[in-house]
């Protein structure tokens, strides 16, 4: 699912996400899901394979991510743009 905002997939599909912390992916899931610090393809299918079989830490790891989600809701993100840029705009007066 490379290429795909993490946010969407957090809103479309209803599986934990295991990811390689790159870029913003660990900014944008904000200790949601589980983030891979290497490229390694068995520790990687071990971390799926124990995330898909203890139900308890799935299920945790999707409400974190149902919890991540609303931080990306309009009106939550629609108040910070606004507060940046009256912060800006009071620092460049």
């Amino acid at each position: 699912m490379e290429n795909i905002p993490v946010a969407e997939i957090i809103d479309e599909i209803n599986l934990p996400i295991v990811a390689y912390d790159s870029s913003a992916i660990g900014e944008t899931l904000g200790g949601s899901g589980f983030l891979m610090k290497e490229k390694d393809p068995l520790l990687t299918a071990a971390v799926i394979n124990k995330i898909l079989s203890d139900n308890e830490l799935k299920e945790t790891i999707l409400e974190n991510q149902r919890e991540r989600l609303q931080d990306f809701q309009y009106d939550k993100v629609k108040s910070l743009f606004w507060k940046y840029i009256d912060d800006f705009l009071e620092v460049h007066k």
